[in-house]
């Protein structure tokens, strides 16, 4: 939660429109966004950064090092469910209450700014309108322009990273391999890099020079923005399928192997059938966060390449409130239909597959 929180971009980008109070994720992005650049300090800053990040991963390591585990040897007796009383009822509404409080009321007011022709007029009838969803169609460029860059750039992401993903997968849980060790930590790295951070790193070494003589001056490219969306992706989708290869015997995969079946074959005709409900769960993990990634997506957009996130960021920071609001409400929810029309259409098939 605090390596998360430290390197959080979002919240503070949106607030500082209306509210100073600069973080230090923020600061990094102000020091290459304002005259005059300044890409020794966004260097420094995002060096302190990472380097309270690494102090944290430190105590974990080291918190995780002393670590005990005990086992109680008594017989295990049945589970008898109680009745919830007083305390559980203040528990369960001051929860609900919570909720509310950090979930319902922000999205609930984001849905009414949307609609609202003044905010300060508040909540008559004579000031609800659909001005901002009709401008939204209007001057459809924009939006609908970043929608679709954003939806392409994060496709490219799931493929690309379940791909990488299944491979490390299976290095860490079949292999015999010495230095999958190695393997393991290089795919959590960038799991406690917040995304600011990365996208500074990706400006010092996609943008030299030399590299356009070979082809691969990546900076001012829309392959950038997958590159960087596929390294913040690998963590969560490695995670998921090791979790799925786990409960497949090793002696299935041996057993093949004594049979002379290749890899590709063993992946596609038992590990893939296998294990493809976590494949989707992955992949739409990593393409719901790659559209949504405000800090890659910031950082490193090319020119003329608006992304959604960016593009409702600039409502904000134009203090459009109305505007950015209906662009969140009509492009999240696109974006959410698409996940959940993925996920109906794959349950179908395996409803079919079973049958």
């Amino acid at each position: 939660v605090f390596m998360d929180t430290i390197g959080d971009f979002g919240l503070p980008s949106a607030l500082a429109a209306v509210y100073r109070f600069p973080t230090l994720p923020y600061s990094i992005y102000s020091a290459i966004y304002t005259s005059p650049i300044r890409f020794d300090m966004a260097g420094v800053l995002s060096f302190y950064l990472v380097l309270f990040i690494a102090i944290a991963m430190f105590v974990q390591f080291y918190a995780l090092r002393k670590a005990r585990f005990d086992f109680l040897s008594s017989r295990a007796t049945a589970a008898v469910p109680k009745k919830m009383g007083r305390k559980g009822l203040l528990l369960t509404a001051g929860n609900v209450l919570f909720l509310i409080l950090v979930i319902g009321i922000p999205m609930g007011t984001n849905v009414a700014v949307s609609f609202m022709n003044n905010i300060s007029r508040g909540f008559v009838w004579s000031n609800w309108t659909l001005h901002y969803y009709r401008e939204l169609f209007v001057n459809k460029q924009a939006l609908f322009q970043g929608l679709y860059h954003s939806l392409m750039i994060a496709g490219s992401t799931a493929v690309i990273s379940l791909i990488i993903g299944f491979l490390v997968a299976y290095v860490l849980i079949y292999s015999r391999f010495r230095w999958k060790r190695l393997i393991d930590i290089f795919s959590l790295v960038t799991l406690a890099v917040p995304g600011v951070v990365l996208g500074i790193g990706y400006i010092f070494v996609w943008n030299q020079a030399w590299l356009e003589n070979i082809g691969l001056l990546l900076y001012g490219t829309p392959w950038i923005l997958v590159l960087a969306s596929v390294a913040g992706a690998i963590p969560i989708i490695t995670r998921i399928i090791i979790g799925s290869l786990t409960k497949i015997p090793i002696q299935l995969i041996h057993a093949a192997e004594l049979q002379g079946v290749g890899f590709i074959r063993r992946s596609h005709e038992i590990l893939l059938p296998l294990i493809r409900g976590a494949l989707l769960s992955a992949g739409l993990a990593a393409f719901g966060s790659s559209v949504f990634d405000l800090a890659v997506s910031t950082i490193l957009y090319p020119p003329n390449f608006m992304t959604l996130p960016v593009a409702i960021n600039k409502g904000f920071e134009d203090l459009k409130f109305g505007y950015a609001t209906a662009a969140t409400m009509l492009g999240g929810g696109f974006v959410i239909l698409i996940i959940l029309l993925l996920e109906l259409a794959f349950r179908r098939k395996e409803r079919q597959l079973h049958d």
